[in-house]
């Protein structure tokens, strides 16, 4: 067992959650992560052994499924006796369509990671942090939540929305307890989520940059919202 700070981050394998791995293990935080591919988790911890002498945790999972879920808090629980961070950063969009041609199952799946996933893993570690009178979690969020909402885009809206509404029970619920929760909104980011790159779009590693410094601030602030905007947002 470790006593360095330990992050549990969802979806670490690639583009903003891998730079999220990257920029907390220099922090010195232990790290433990899922995503779907074995070998892209294998290839970020070797990444990480090789550039910083430092081991990972990994488990391959799917987080549309429940069980999945579940295994991985257990897994982290093997590891480690405390949580000091949870960053709520999995997500996906396969289709986007209008809300009466989405079919059923991707609504279910994109509720499963974006909402049930980052509610069964408060649930498994808040009780830790609120007897700790300590933690972070942080939900990051789509633009979608907030002023850009636009039709065609109803699974991954709709469902990023219900992480949204979460986020700010958490808020309420955990301020008391000495935990603090950011939902963090981003706006066109310039990653493996997109098909076609977006240049003019955030960087992953500049909005890692910028979680990781909510992680640095007084103990008695808490920022209970982060919107991170790509320039060309506020000027076009």
């Amino acid at each position: 067992m470790s006593n360095t700070k330990v992050a549990i981050i969802t979806g670490g394998s690639k583009g903003l959650g891998k730079e999220l791995v990257v920029d907390l293990v220099k922090e010195g935080y232990s790290i433990v992560t899922t995503a779907r591919s074995n070998e892209e988790l294998n290839n970020l911890k070797n990444e990480i052994s090789s550039q910083f002498n430092r081991e990972i945790q990994t488990l391959t999972g799917d987080l549309t499924k429940k069980d999945d879920v579940f295994a991985f808090c257990e897994f982290v629980k093997e590891q480690y006796t405390s949580i000091d961070v949870i960053i709520n950063n999995a997500g996906f969009n396969t289709t986007k369509t209008l809300t009466e041609t989405t079919e059923i199952a991707e609504m279910e799946k994109q509720f499963a990671v974006h909402a049930m996933t980052p509610f069964l893993i408060y649930k498994s570690f808040v009780a830790q942090m609120k007897s700790a009178n300590h933690g972070y979690i942080i939900n990051i969020l789509s633009d979608q939540v907030r002023d850009r909402t636009r039709g065609g885009w109803a699974a991954y809206s709709t469902t990023k929305h219900a992480l949204y509404g979460l986020g700010k029970v958490m808020i309420s619920e955990a301020a008391e307890n000495g935990i603090k929760v950011t939902n963090a909104i981003i706006g066109g980011m310039n990653s493996t989520f997109r098909n076609e790159a977006r240049e003019e779009y955030l960087l992953p590693t500049d909005v890692a940059s910028v979680i990781v410094q909510l992680l640095k601030i007084p103990k008695d602030i808490f920022i209970p919202e982060i919107i991170i905007y790509p320039k060309v947002y506020l000027t076009k």
